[in-house]
């Protein structure tokens, strides 16, 4: 979603540049934006197998019982129909107004 994030910690170079790593591989994996991730084919194909995924889905799932659906994962079909299907940098900025 073109945010910007920083690590602050007393560790090795290495170590830093592993979270990096470990960041943009879960961005690449759970992103809406990015028509080749994981995200996108569960809802293009409606079914994948993934176990992150799977586990993330049904933490979601319940977030939104308990928050009674204040908090919805399920809100995608709603999301492009507002308008917000793609992330903010590929938006112009008369749209930010």
């Amino acid at each position: 979603m073109d945010s910007e994030w920083w690590f602050n910690a007393s560790c090795s170079d290495e170590t830093l540049a592993e979270a990096e790593r470990y960041v943009h591989e879960q961005e690449q994996r759970f992103s809406r934006f990015r028509c080749d991730s994981m995200l996108s084919r569960l809802n293009a194909d409606r079914e994948i197998e993934d176990h992150d995924l799977a586990d993330v889905t049904a933490l979601a799932l319940e977030i939104r019982a308990v928050t009674d659906g204040a908090f919805d994962p399920s809100m995608g079909a709603a999301l492009v129909a507002a308008g917000y299907d793609r992330s903010f940098e590929l938006l112009g900025d008369d749209t930010l107004a």
